[in-house]
């Protein structure tokens, strides 16, 4: 049985937005894997830092390791539910967290993987409007910002087991396609069990 809807892509992609907004319709939960690795490093160091500023004082690979470990726990408290008191869950995943073979085979246990995709031009624009992401060079965002839209872009459409473009839709439009998505995936799961 599908434990969750899980949302992948870039940065500012609309994971964290749509997540929430999607959990609420369904009446389900809904976790944002920025928080739940910070409640991790939380526990680890005693000191509560920001999602961002892990990354860049501590590193990719320490996040990644945050990441799976967070992911972990989330696996575990969402099939602790009891059969008749299941709630659909939502995941949003930062845009690292398909990247990693390890955090990725793990996503794959939760349910599908929806890719929202967004045109590069508003990622850019994201990305390069106010504080720069952690991983975006700060000496040369534009140069860094093109070298990493390449590199993921096709790593995360071959992640994906869905597709939602959400360029010139509404909101309604893209939570429509994510919700038809989650119940053909129930209904799918509930078939096979």
């Amino acid at each position: 049985m599908t434990v969750a809807i899980v949302l992948i892509g870039f940065k500012s992609c609309g994971k964290s937005t749509y997540g929430a907004m999607l959990a609420e319709s369904l009446g389900g939960r809904f976790a944002d894997l920025d928080r739940l690795l910070e409640q991790v490093h939380a526990s680890d160091s005693g000191t509560r830092l920001a999602a961002h500023e892990i990354f860049r004082s501590l590193g990719g690979a320490h996040f990644a390791k945050l990441e799976e470990r967070a992911l972990l726990e989330f696996i575990r408290t969402t099939g602790d539910q009891a059969p008749g008191t299941r709630r659909p869950h939502v995941l949003a995943t930062t845009g690292a967290t398909p990247l990693s073979l390890v955090n990725l085979a793990l996503l794959r246990r939760l349910g599908p993987l929806i890719l929202l995709d967004a045109p590069r031009e508003v990622i850019r624009r994201r990305w390069l409007a106010g504080r720069l992401p952690a991983f975006v060079d700060p000496e040369n965002p534009q140069a860094s910002f093109d070298r990493l839209y390449d590199e993921r872009a096709p790593l995360y459409s071959a992640a994906a087991d869905e597709v939602v473009p959400i360029a010139n839709r509404t909101d309604e439009e893209v939570l429509a396609d994510i919700a038809a998505i989650a119940r053909r995936s129930n209904a799918d799961a509930n078939e096979s069990t």
